[in-house]
């Protein structure tokens, strides 16, 4: 900025900006701290008056939630719903219980007038009507009808105990909110005047001292700073400040130009809506702070990912748009999707902590018959949309048939979630008996859906959307009671079976809480735990969370259930490898019996794999055994037991008692071939 005498220096600018700006901040927090110090003491009073207020109002929701959950457990039938009720209603009540000692804490009065402490004393502590002899009557009354070991509940009891909340313990807790509540709304009234007048204050002042300090300064500057404000206000308004990349205006404007070209010159472009997941736990924990250097930080990862050609914006807090132009194959769509991904996903390092993110991206393919820059940002938008409700794909191209397959995902959904609330799954059993003797080692229950329509259905058809879904508890819960059943009744029978093996996935081993109900179901059937063994495949063992599966895991040997390491050789990693758990068998996946009495190789792979197990001391169980050629040549190879059709197919309950009760086996020991 040059000297000119009508213009001011920069050092100028400087200095009385510097001087205003410091007059300004001392006088502003002088007034500010006067008043606020003023406040502060007016509103003290008023904190026993809030937490009471607000304790008393939610205590109501809780005595009402109390009685919502007796009925539900008074009208449950299955233990896994039974359990989670129970444990529900036992945490809603110490909850009111926790509270209501909140209440009576020290001077349950104090800083009310000497009337509204009488009536608050009356209304609390009246021998006959007060809130504290119902409070501890309703809280010995839920204890004793509804938490005790009892494994179900009368009705009666639940509907009593909703009168009593609804006629007698709610509308006491009103009654105190409302007497808390008048006495507090007149110092809240006088809280408010004050602030008023310190705003009123705090905006007059502001105002004398701008027009003494800044008006002389401002009539200078403006005239030096005109010539450059629209230049600058025009990059401030096509840029976004945090990352410097373009904001939706420029990039639309990018799109207008591109879709013009790519009509003269049949040029054909992606667009990848890119949303990042995760940013509001990392806005939590450093408490917003520093989360613009990680949002400048994914700008510059995905910079380093993109060709000089390609276009990039940042259109919301957590969304960017990446534009990739002239691409002449998919081959490097790909690339760069799948890198932008990968990148995306390493961790961001920030005040000593590590933050990962996870990234979904819609893509929309555009070429010359695409002409319409909103629509496209749209289609890809959609994509994007589809992607973030699929737990299972991150990527989702855009097409005509995106919102049908949508549709499509959520009925099944719905059908799986009905199906399970109406028992329409259950288990069908498959025996697995010794190479040598034939005689019935143990039974694997493996789900099946009975679709009303589409008949009987294997996993492959609803077992994607289980995991994805998070109804994977549920279906195992009704594998379990299923199974608890066969042995209650194969007992009764005199039928021996050494134990009924169910699978599960390392997911469901996060939870804690559900390897206890595991427990706690098996117990009410009155089976011991010692006949129940749980198959897990291969890959649990070696995952992310493996330290967390391990230990699920050890619990259920704990309890006393047996633990099978299923599809060995899935993943081809050494036994020794594998987190020391308490296995007491391996299973040899189908696809290494499969055609294995042909396939030499095959013949190689799947004895190194049984050698391995003999040398740790493991049983060995065939699966999927089909043929007498497959038989024969897993017996050479050493195998111990075998599962699979040329036993027996899976059967339902009726069909396998039948079978375990009349199985015969010849002289040589060879085990009968299913019948179909």
């Amino acid at each position: 900025m040059s000297s000119n005498p009508s213009k001011p220096t920069l050092t100028e600018v400087h200095y009385w900006f510097s001087k205003a700006a410091l007059i300004a901040i001392v006088t502003m927090s002088l007034v500010i701290f006067a008043g606020q110090l003023g406040v502060s003491r007016m509103i003290a009073p008023l904190t026993p008056f809030t937490v009471k207020i607000q304790a008393a109002s939610d205590q109501v929701i809780r005595a009402q939630n109390v009685s919502i959950l007796a009925s539900k457990l008074a009208v449950a039938k299955r233990p896994g719903l039974l359990y989670t009720y129970r444990t529900q209603l036992a945490a809603e009540l110490d909850e009111f219980v926790t509270v209501h000692r909140g209440l009576l804490y020290g001077d349950a009065s104090r800083g009310l007038s000497p009337k509204m402490s009488a009536n608050l004393r009356e209304l609390l502590f009246n021998p006959a009507q007060g809130l504290d002899r119902f409070a501890r009557d309703f809280e010995d009354r839920v204890r004793r009808d509804f938490l005790s070991d009892a494994l179900s509940v009368e009705d009666n009891l639940a509907e009593g105990l909703q009168e009593e909340v609804q006629l007698q313990l709610s509308p006491r807790l009103r009654e105190i909110t409302a007497l808390l509540g008048t006495e507090a709304r007149t110092a809240v009234g006088r809280v408010y005047a004050a602030q008023v007048v310190l705003i009123g204050i705090a905006v007059l002042i502001m105002l004398v001292l701008g027009r003494l300090l800044y008006r002389p300064l401002a009539d200078r500057v403006v005239s030096a700073i005109h010539d450059d404000a629209g230049n600058a206000q025009s990059d401030m308004m096509r840029f976004d400040e945090v990352t410097g990349l373009a904001n939706r205006t420029h990039l639309l404007s990018f799109m207008a130009d591109l879709c013009k070209f790519s009509k003269e010159h049949d040029f054909r472009s992606a667009v990848l809506d890119i949303e990042i997941n995760g940013v509001d736990a990392v806005r939590t924990a450093l408490e917003n702070k520093d989360v613009d250097e990680m949002m400048s930080m994914i700008a510059r990862r995905i910079e380093s990912i993109c060709r000089s050609g390609d276009f990039i914006a940042r259109v919301s807090d957590v969304e960017f748009i990446v534009v990739l132009t002239g691409l002449e194959c998919d081959t490097a769509l790909n690339d760069i999707t799948n890198a932008l991904r990968t990148k995306l996903s390493l961790p961001f390092v920030l005040e000593t902590q590590s933050f990962s993110l996870k990234t979904k991206i819609g893509i929309k393919i555009a070429d010359k018959k695409d002409q319409v820059p909103a629509a496209i940002l749209n289609q890809a938008a959609t994509a994007l949309k589809i992607s973030k409700a699929s737990d299972n794909y991150d990527i989702q191209f855009f097409s005509g048939s995106l919102a049908p397959k949508a549709s499509q995902r959520e009925k099944e959904f719905q059908q799986i979630d009905n199906g399970l609330k109406s028992g329409q799954f259950a288990a069908h059993f498959q025996p697995i008996v010794g190479m040598q003797s034939g005689a019935t080692l143990g039974v694997e229950a493996l789900v099946r859906w009975n679709h009303p329509k589409r008949g009987v259905l294997s996993p492959i058809h609803f077992m994607e959307t289980v995991k994805n879904r998070g109804l994977a508890n549920d279906l195992t819960r009704a594998v379990l009671g299923d199974a608890l059943k066969a042995l209650r009744d194969w007992k009764t029978k005199s039928i021996e079976v050494p134990y009924i093996s169910i699978n599960l996935e390392a997911d469901q081993m996060a939870d804690r809480a559900f390897v206890d109900e595991i427990k706690w179901i098996t117990d009410s059937y009155d089976q011991p735990t010692s006949m129940i063994a749980f198959e897990f495949p291969e890959d649990a063992f070696m995952s992310t969370a493996g330290s967390q599966v391990k230990e699920s895991i050890n619990r259920l040997a704990d309890f006393g259930f047996s633990i099978i390491m299923d599809d060995f050789g899935t993943i081809g990693v050494p036994l020794n490898e594998i987190p020391d758990v308490p296995l007491q068998h391996i299973k040899v996946d189908r696809a290494f019996v499969s055609n294995l009495d042909s396939e030499t190789l095959q013949q190689t792979v799947t004895a190194e794999m049984i050698k391995q197990a003999h040398a740790n001391h493991f049983n060995v169980v065939a699966e999927g055994v089909e043929t007498p050629a497959e038989r024969a040549t897993l017996q050479r190879l050493g195998v111990d037991a075998l599962q699979g059709y040329l036993v027996c197919e899976p059967l339902e309950i009726v069909e396998i008692t039948d079978w375990l009760a009349t199985a015969s086996h010849g002289a040589n020991g060879t085990p009968r071939l299913a019948q179909n």
